[in-house]
């Protein structure tokens, strides 16, 4: 490992062993993927609570750590269909690919623009329209251009694709206050 590369995983093991991880829920349910500072990513590991996913974070810290947004019966298993899909939240990615005249944009101006159409899905059609509970509603910076917008609700975890492409028609097309 390289001096810069040894002082981000310093820096990254200090981080997580005072880490206060609030999310995701239910995370025995997910699929976990890291990818550690040497090596490729690692997939199918599975926590069984946040304070299991501190220990291993601040024992040996990731590059990078993601979670799955589905549930599954066994998440650390390796093939999808041994999985056993439970639900999924439902998320809204909100970026500036999306805005029109955006190559043409500062990176501030970008931003702005995004969080509008973000405070405007969240306002006008996830609490407005659609009447989902603010505390279900999780927003996060993408870490680039945009928002990632997900509700963590018992009421969407299992809805088909076709009910998930319904309520994205429906805020595409502009109704909802």
């Amino acid at each position: 490992m390289d001096r810069s590369t040894a002082m981000l995983h310093s820096a990254f093991r200090e981080y997580y062993s005072s880490w206060e991880p609030d999310g995701p829920d239910n995370i025995s349910s997910r699929e976990i993927g890291l990818i550690p500072f040497e090596g490729t990513m690692v997939r199918h590991r599975k926590f069984r609570s946040l304070l299991e996913a501190r220990a291993m974070c601040a024992r040996d810290p990731p590059r990078h750590l993601y979670y799955s947004s589905a549930y599954y019966r066994k998440p650390d298993e390796r093939s999808m269909e041994g999985k056993g899909w439970l639900g999924a939240e439902l998320i809204f990615d909100l970026d500036a690919d999306h805005i029109p005249g955006a190559s043409n944009m500062s990176y501030e101006a970008i931003l702005g623009e995004v969080k509008k159409h973000t405070i405007r899905l969240v306002k006008n059609f996830l609490i407005g329209s659609l009447g989902v509970p603010r505390d279900s509603i999780k927003v996060y910076f993408s870490g680039g251009r945009g928002y990632h917008v997900h509700i963590q609700d018992d009421a969407v975890y299992t809805l088909d694709s076709d009910s998930r492409r319904e309520i994205a028609d429906y805020v595409r097309g502009g109704r909802g206050g």
